[in-house]
């Protein structure tokens, strides 16, 4: 699929309401011209109902048929199948071959081939692999590298989103024809993987079951050629032998009848551990090194964000046993499949701030060079669970108000009915008396409303309606971030990449002694969000106490991670969990519509900045 059509449907999907061409335009970095001919390129693959609703008003996603468009075979796959074609061939031998005769064999022009050798060229160096394309003159090209890594590049060349769910099987066989046929794909589908779901209770989406398809028809492929893996055997056996993973890859194994090859079964079962797949039961996972370094993250972990990822035992399992499944397979630079990682990392964002931090941990414990940020995704999915049944603190509130006693009491009793973690620890009649300000919340019932007294006040009426309900709760999802948002440092600056505009900030708001700890986060994993955002932010360790973030609106769009970026919030986060959860949430709440983010762009001053961002709260 076209890259910037991703993007475009990326952007789209994180929209509530319709958006611009020009806003489309520069979220994607193209023409607003390119955006209506994507739009126009989308739509004319659907028959009844458009994919994609034009309008004056803008462009916005029909969610009701976005599925099933994903999941049809939405483009030709002319390109991708020569490519493809081209790599079967590259790696059926261990000799110089011309270009010609690559051509000749794929009835292709020799330009055609050369434009796509260069193609494969840079999908290997991002995909990372140990394979080099070897160019002599006069002798021609060969491929380069381990048997493992061939197979990763032949897998990572099949457009598995492209291949439609009613014609399956017809579809991979038109395009894996180079390496296999109909009967073989039946074969594999309908007895081995099928029955095998059956016999061993476990589940898996449907990208990851086209995926473990072609891996099995490339694996069989190349055992056939005599083309043997060479795996690290990053666990003894007795560890390997305690993942349900490592019994469902003995089981094929067997029917696929290369059972002899153990280090064939190994690496079949870090391919395993690399997709999604849901058993039944879960396994017992057995006390190791790399078990106890992961507990003792854990509670370090724990420790810095006073989250029960260590003392809960529920909680510690498993994470433990999802670390423990994915470490292999990171091990042995083979891809983690997330077909959802963008929107993982974009919804999930302060999870995904902590699993950074995990893994950032357990890297040099470990031994592990690169964590993939796809990973990185499924872990922030189970911190988020724990986030969202962590207990909130207790809030202690003070109540203002001058009506009679018994009133006062009912309201007092409908605050804490609705929130049960609002303590009104005491009521007074007028905010005259107040000395001091040592509550997380004051409630102001009575009417004469004296602005801007405390920025932790929040206004309601003496029946305590629904309209208050609803203020109340968009203040807790904020509570302590007004006041950083209101002591952030703006700037208009010009750079042209990420690491500049990050240095460039910390140098003019007196933070430049942190900024190894920034750059140390952007090489695990880029700070992205999406809608032309980032917030670069240092590993949340111990020592920063005062939460600070720096505003900065780039005057033209810098390439973040593999995203289009203007608006920069810096934020150096504070060593409250309750703080920085409620801040990376407010960012979401923003961030998640580009037209707020537009009217941030478009912002002047520090407090115009700010007097957009408090309209959205409903300050």
């Amino acid at each position: 699929m076209n890259k910037n059509i991703n993007k475009l449907l990326n952007a789209l999907s994180q929209q509530k309401g319709f958006v611009t061409a020009r806003q489309l335009a520069e979220i994607v970095g193209v023409t607003e011209r390119s955006i209506r001919n994507y739009v126009n390129r989308i739509n004319n693959t659907t028959k009844d109902q458009n994919v994609i609703i034009s309008s004056r008003e803008g462009y916005i996603l029909n969610k009701k048929i976005c599925s099933n468009y994903l999941n049809n075979k939405i483009y030709e796959t002319i390109d991708d199948k020569l490519l493809f074609d081209i790599a079967i061939i590259l790696t059926d031998t261990d000799e110089y071959i011309k270009l010609e005769d690559v051509s000749n064999k794929l009835h292709y022009s020799s330009e055609s081939i050369r434009v796509k050798v260069q193609k494969l060229f840079y999908k290997i160096k991002k995909l990372g692999l140990n394979i080099k394309i070897d160019s002599r003159i006069f002798t021609g090209i060969k491929l380069i590298g381990e048997e493992k890594d061939k197979r990763i590049l032949i897998e990572e060349l099949v457009p598995i989103q492209n291949f439609s769910k009613d014609s399956l099987i017809n579809d991979l066989n038109n395009f894996l024809s180079k390496i296999t046929n109909i009967d073989e794909l039946n074969l594999y589908c309908n007895e081995v993987i099928n029955k095998t779901m059956i016999n061993y209770h476990f589940t898996i989406g449907y990208l990851a079951y086209i995926k473990l398809i072609v891996h099995i028809v490339i694996l069989k492929y190349r055992i056939s050629n005599g083309n043997i893996v060479n795996c690290k055997n990053c666990y003894n056996v007795n560890d390997i032998c305690s993942f349900a993973e490592f019994k469902l890859s003995q089981n094929l194994a067997k029917q696929l009848k290369f059972n002899n090859y153990d280090k064939e079964i190994y690496m079949l079962t870090y391919y395993l551990l690399s997709l999604p797949i849901n058993f039944s039961e879960n396994d017992n996972i057995r006390d190791n090194h790399t078990t106890i370094n992961i507990c003792e993250t854990l509670l370090k972990t724990e420790k810095n964000f006073d989250l029960p990822l260590f003392s809960c035992e529920k909680y510690r399992t498993q994470i433990k046993n999802h670390i423990s499944r994915a470490i292999n397979p990171i091990k042995e630079n083979i891809p983690i499949f997330n077909p959802y990682f963008s929107e993982l990392k974009h919804e999930y964002l302060f999870a995904y701030v902590i699993a950074s931090y995990i893994y950032d941990d357990l890297k040099n414990k470990l031994n592990i060079v690169n964590i993939p940020e796809s990973e990185i995704a499924y872990l922030s999915i189970h911190i988020q669970f724990i986030l969202n049944n962590h207990s909130s603190p207790v809030i202690n509130a003070l109540l203002i108000c001058n009506c009679k006693k018994i009133e006062v009491e009912l309201i007092k009793s409908k605050i804490e009915i609705f929130f049960e973690n609002i303590k009104v620890q005491n009521i007074m009649s007028s905010i005259d008396k107040l000395n001091n300000s040592n509550y997380d919340l004051i409630f102001d019932a009575n009417n004469d409303h004296k602005k801007d007294v405390n920025n932790n006040m929040v206004y309601i009426s003496r029946n305590f309606s629904s309209n208050d309900i609803q203020r109340v709760q968009r203040y807790l999802e904020t509570i302590g971030t007004s006041k950083i948002i209101s002591q952030i440092d703006y700037y208009k600056l010009n750079e042209k990449n990420s690491i500049d505009a990050i240095k460039y900030m910390l140098t003019k708001s007196g933070y430049l002694h942190l900024l190894n700890f920034f750059l140390e986060r952007e090489s695990m994993s880029t700070t992205d969000i999406g809608n032309l955002t980032a917030v670069p932010h240092p590993f949340l360790k111990s020592g920063f106490h005062i939460p600070k973030a720096i505003v900065g609106i780039n005057e033209s769009s810098i390439l973040w991670g593999e995203q289009n970026v203007r608006l920069i919030i810096l934020y150096i986060p504070s060593n409250k969990l309750e703080v920085n959860k409620r801040f990376f949430r407010d960012i979401y709440v923003h961030i998640n519509d580009i037209t707020i983010v537009q009217q941030l762009l478009k912002s002047q001053s520090k407090l115009e900045f700010i007097k957009i961002w408090n309209q959205e709260r409903g300050y």
